[in-house]
């Protein structure tokens, strides 16, 4: 065998060994969150259920671009909202080439006197609704839910602005 015989049996082998290197990566990444995956978290604040529902109201329409377009239901008699929301979460299962998964969710916010429950659930990739998520994509939107959550709370605590 001559020399440029054995430099392409070389790339080759070199090729296989980095494409089953990328493989054995993905592989380790492409676990599935349960179907049922869900953020939620009950949050206690001193205030009644009409002024903690109005209070929920106005955090979407400043949280979200278009509220309107976000709200699905509302029903202030039962204190509570549902409405729909979007994400985008970076995918890098291969460590070569990420990519942005657009991740749509329910929200659904419910309220009692001194006490708001907020739920971020129904969550799934818009380009692929049949597709599940996928364990690393979960560990990635969980900060993001966390961090909503904790922007709701801080404005269900904060004082009105009596001017």
């Amino acid at each position: 065998m001559n020399d440029t015989g054995k430099g392409l049996i070389m790339r080759r082998l070199l090729v296989l060994i980095i494409g089953l290197n990328v493989l054995l990566n993905c592989a380790g990444t492409l676990t599935t969150a349960p179907k049922d995956i869900n953020y939620q978290r009950v949050i206690e604040v001193i205030g009644g259920r009409d002024t903690l529902y109005a209070k929920s109201l106005q955090w979407l329409a400043k949280t979200y671009t278009d509220s309107k377009e976000v709200i699905e239901y509302k029903d202030k008699d039962a204190g509570k909202i549902i409405g729909r929301g979007a994400t985008t979460v970076l995918y890098n299962p291969t460590g070569i080439a990420p990519i942005y998964l657009n991740i749509r969710y329910a929200i659904t916010i419910e309220v009692k006197d001194n006490k708001s429950r907020i739920t971020f659930d129904q969550i799934y990739n818009p380009q692929s609704p049949a597709a599940p998520i996928w364990l690393d994509s979960w560990n990635r939107l969980q900060p993001k839910y966390k961090e909503l959550v904790d922007n709701y709370a801080e404005y269900l605590e904060a004082a009105n602005d009596d001017w």
